[in-house]
């Protein structure tokens, strides 16, 4: 078995290099839409700026480091609009817009709004490369006079930052040889290999929570066998030795050189008892040694179960400037597992105004006023709670928060000041209580740990099976960590939450959908027909069960196949929901059949089959009657 490493990738490498030849050259690029921003990000204001984090390659020798900054000024911006980017906090490009040539390859944006897209290349320094995150703001600022009155200013884009933005570098000395510095030089396409058939079920969960980690980071990844080589194996110490692979005594975890002809490529292999829990955030910045022995953690704890400061969900609580409008956006989707919003404890510090005209304190939340409040003329800090809806964070949009000067003249610049949203701001939570009524809240509601019951084939079909709790997870948001792996043969037990992946229902639960009675259909109160499976091949479900006050998700395909976790599943508001690779088909409350209806039209019950008969039945029936009849009046006859 032959198992070709990152930085030795066949397409890379010569057929026979000679002893000692280093690889060839990488360059990794890791774009801004990698990482989930697949439509940019956006300055709307004068004040405003556009902030993000791009990862680093720590433990690495690299050359070249560079941040290949692709954006789109307003075309209203005009010829004298300037640009300043900030990294790490430090100044380091203050340049007019008109300065760089526009890159012709990108189109310019829809209506004409934005100009040409235009890429600027920002060179890193050596303290750039020290730290795991590089922190990038980018304002854009005009000398255009603004017409408030023609052009309102919650109107206006002022500067795009594109999803090609990217962190870019050339590796010289093949991957970092740390634990941490290796995951961070991965190229964009990950391969993950594992024995097949898989050791333990410990095996799926580490190539799950590797897989998760990876599309964290915004990878893409592959499950393969052994024999088709990776960037990661997973596999027992044995089955490693014989393809060359040898982990240091007391190391489930290590960073090896597998070819000693090529000292420089690498492999991070993976072995019994395959706990590798401390490979996840916030640990893995940590790991700086080559390798390491199993270990076994939980998600980094919040300070407060009942209080997330706005800071942890990524507000910026930075001072800025402010003229007649300011606006945070606070992402409750971030909030730790199980809890709900249910307030928000906003500390503010703002600049006096007029008594006639106080500044306004607007939030909002799913494009829904939540409160309107007028703040001290004062100034200074200021303290405002708000009650909130408590609805699922990963179906909501972010929270708006939006500092307002009311009554600014068109012309005219509004007074100057700073406002600043404090980090002491904090979102009040409880818990969500774990008695799901839909697929989606099983997600979010889950807050501890949770059993995955896998089907017999599991561990025989690793690669396949490991895809399907790499979806499923990424869709409900599931934390691999919490995981505890055990076979469909166990009913589920106590009052744990779990994954059910099994051909049949666990006894005991209601599963809103019988697979053993053939083709399904769906139709609405009207009688037309949603969704027919006999019509859909390759069509799956998610069903919540429910027992009491436990809950579980049965995940299973339709046919035999592979069940398939259709994309929006997590928006999905019923407990019964079907879908296919492209999307979710239908999606049911089974506690309420006045919308929508689950029929089997090629099962039917005992009596259903008898009643079809009735008429000859009856026939039948009253020829043996009458049969009977005769045979006993001759009979009688007879004896008299």
């Amino acid at each position: 078995m032959s198992v070709p490493t990152h930085a030795q990738q066949t397409d890379e490498q010569p057929d026979n290099p000679p002893p000692g030849d280093a690889p060839a050259t990488q360059y990794i690029t890791r774009t801004l839409g990698s990482l989930g921003h697949y439509q940019g990000l956006q300055q709307i204001t004068a004040e405003g700026s556009v902030a993000f984090n791009m990862p680093m390659p720590l433990d690495a020798q690299v050359s070249e480091p560079r941040l290949e900054l692709h954006y789109s000024p307003a075309a209203w911006l005009g010829p004298d609009a300037s640009l300043q980017v900030l990294i790490n906090g430090t100044p380091r490009e203050n340049i007019g817009v008109a300065d760089i040539s526009e890159d012709a390859t990108s189109p310019s944006t829809e209506n004409g709004a934005m100009a040409e897209t235009r890429m600027l290349s920002v060179p890193l320094q050596q303290e750039d490369l020290r730290l795991p995150y590089l922190q990038v703001r980018v304002r854009a600022r005009s000398n255009v006079p603004m017409d408030r009155c023609t052009s309102p200013r919650a109107q206006q884009t002022y500067l795009t930052i594109e999803p090609e933005t990217a962190i870019a570098y050339q590796l010289d000395q093949g991957p970092a040889p740390s634990v941490r510095g290796y995951i961070n030089t991965l190229p964009h396409d990950v391969r993950i290999a594992i024995s097949q058939p898989a050791p333990d079920p410990e095996a799926l969960r580490a190539a799950w929570l590797l897989t998760h980690e990876l599309q964290e980071r915004g990878h893409d990844v592959e499950h393969t066998g052994l024999e088709n080589g990776a960037d990661i194996v997973i596999a027992s110490r044995r089955e490693l030795a014989q393809t060359g692979v040898r982990l240091a005594a007391g190391h489930n975890i290590d960073v090896v050189v597998p070819d000693p002809q090529q000292p420089t490529s690498r492999l991070l292999a993976v072995t019994e008892p395959f706990y590798i829990d401390a490979l996840a955030d916030p640990w893995g910045a940590l790991l700086t040694s080559s390798g390491y022995p199993e270990s076994i953690s939980s998600p980094a704890p919040t300070p407060s179960k009942d209080s997330v400061q706005l800071i942890q969900l990524g507000v910026d609580g930075n001072a800025r400037p402010f003229a007649d409008r300011a606006e945070w956006a606070i992402d409750t989707n971030a909030l730790p597992a199980g809890r709900l919003p249910t307030a928000l404890n906003l500390n503010l510090v703002v600049p006096p105004s007029p008594a006639e005209q106080p500044l306004t304190l607007y939030v909002m939340q799913d494009n829904m006023l939540r409160a309107v409040q007028q703040l001290s003329p004062d100034g200074g800090p200021q303290s405002v709670r708000v009650g909130l809806n408590e609805v699922n964070p990963t179906a909501s949009e972010p929270i708006r928060v939006l500092l307002i000067r009311p009554g600014a003249e068109c012309i005219a610049a509004p007074p100057s000041g700073y406002a600043q949203l404090l980090t002491s701001s904090a979102v009040e939570t409880r818990p969500a209580g774990g008695q799901s009524q839909s697929v989606a809240a099983f997600g979010y509601e889950l807050a501890d740990r949770y059993f995955v019951h896998l089907p017999p084939d599991a561990l025989g079909r690793p690669h396949e099976w490991i895809s399907v709790l790499a979806s499923l997870g990424r869709s409900l948001a599931l934390d691999p960590r919490m995981a505890e792996f055990v076979s469909t043969s166990m009913a589920p037990g106590g009052s744990r939450p779990f994954i059910w992946l099994g051909s049949q229902p666990p006894e005991g639960f209601d599963a809103s959908i019988a697979v053993d009675q053939g083709r399904v259909r769906i139709r609405d109160n009207e009688g037309r027909i949603l969704l027919d499976s006999g019509e859909l091949p390759g069509t799956s479900f998610a069903s919540l069960l429910r027992s009491g006050s436990q809950r579980g998700i049965w995940l299973r395909a339709l046919d035999d196949g592979l069940p398939k976790v259709p994309p929006g599943l997590e928006q999905s508001t019923g407990d019964l929901v079907f879908g296919d690779e492209r999307g979710v088909l239908v999606s049911l409350d089974t506690r309420d059949y006045a919308l929508m209806k689950v029929e089997y039209p090629d099962y039917s019950t005992w009596w259903e089959r008898l009643a079809r008969y009735r008429g000859l039945l009856f026939v039948i029936g009253w020829v043996v009657l009458t049969l009977v009849a005769i045979v006993v009046s001759r009979r009688i006859r007879k004896k008299s």
